[in-house]
């Protein structure tokens, strides 16, 4: 759960990154296409006009010919400027397109990684309500395993036991501690005598053994030393 919190905070700057790079690259690559197209629109007027300039060239006086070759060298130089510009121009537009490129990967990486993060996140939280569930599953049982542990320490210790008026019943809390409850509802463990102790210990002993589901022989080496003779 860490790592995938982790990888979140760490995927969601990069994805923000790259998105703004590609916006920017857009506002990059469509200016830099209004500036060709420019460039090219003033390159053809140019040579339109030194074309024309050649044409008409003999049907005017020297200094006037002189005149047009002067804009026509101004006009060469100028296209000479641009077509440097052109070439900047494409450079900038290769770079962008690299980066474009680069920009594009990092963002699939990203998408690949957040889709990854997605799965892992769904995985965790089916594996959280697996062990929820095994762990309601796992009470529950155990709540069921208590009761009949209980009602099966009962029912041996008062087949047992001599004093059939004296004591209510038996309980066993969360942790499976024996209590033994007067009749007068008070806890009476404190004031049992040895031989009900050890009845009270044999019933839990006979009632895990019958619980478990184990069918075979108990030993035990004089379970009921402590009962009197007549009572044993």
């Amino acid at each position: 759960s860490n790592k995938v919190s982790h990888d979140l905070v760490y995927i969601n700057p990069i994805l923000g990154n790259i998105i703004s790079q590609l916006d920017s690259f857009k506002d990059s690559l469509l200016s830099t296409n209004e500036r060709i197209g420019t460039l090219i629109h003033d390159l053809n007027d140019a040579e339109k006009l030194i074309r024309d300039l050649e044409e008409i060239g003999t049907n005017y006086n020297d200094n006037y010919i002189k005149k047009l070759y002067d804009e026509r060298s101004q006009l060469q130089d100028a296209t000479t400027q641009n077509n440097k510009k052109i070439g900047s121009l494409g450079v900038n537009i290769d770079s962008l397109s690299l980066e474009k490129i680069d920009a594009d990967k990092k963002l699939s990486n990203a998408i690949k990684m957040d889709s990854k993060n997605k799965a892992q996140k769904n995985q965790l939280q089916l594996v959280t309500n697996s062990m929820y569930k095994l762990e309601e599953l796992i009470k529950e049982y155990t709540k069921s395993i208590q009761r009949k542990i209980m009602a099966q320490i009962n029912e041996y210790f008062f087949a047992l036991i001599w004093k059939k008026e004296t004591y209510r019943e038996i309980t066993l809390n969360d942790d499976f501690n024996v209590n033994l409850i007067h009749k007068l509802g008070y806890t009476a463990l404190g004031s049992t005598s040895g031989a009900e102790m050890q009845l009270l210990a044999l019933s839990f002993t006979l009632a895990l053994h019958k619980i478990s589901g184990f069918d075979g022989p108990l030993f035990i080496d004089t379970p009921v030393a402590e009962v009197s003779d007549i009572n044993r």
